[in-house]
């Protein structure tokens, strides 16, 4: 994500919206990882009490994206 001021802390309490396809998951959790780089941040984040309908699509979201990018590799 495009960063500004200081990178959340580990262990800072957070809410997202995230866009997977049509749907807009608004989900909160902690940062557990941040990494600047440059005006970037690369933050890891774990989900709190996310209704099993919204973990389903993020999951088949980002197993997509897995096979999406092995197979540019190939």
């Amino acid at each position: 994500m495009d960063g500004w001021g200081l990178a959340p802390e580990p262990g800072t309490a957070t809410r997202v919206s995230i866009t997977v396809d049509d749907d807009i998951l608004d989900v909160s959790g902690e940062i557990v990882r941040q990494q600047v780089q440059g005006p970037r941040w690369l933050l890891s984040m774990q989900f709190h009490e996310m209704p099993e309908r919204m973990a389903d699509l993020l999951r088949r979201r980002v197993f997509r994206a897995l096979r999406e990018e092995r197979a540019l590799a190939d």
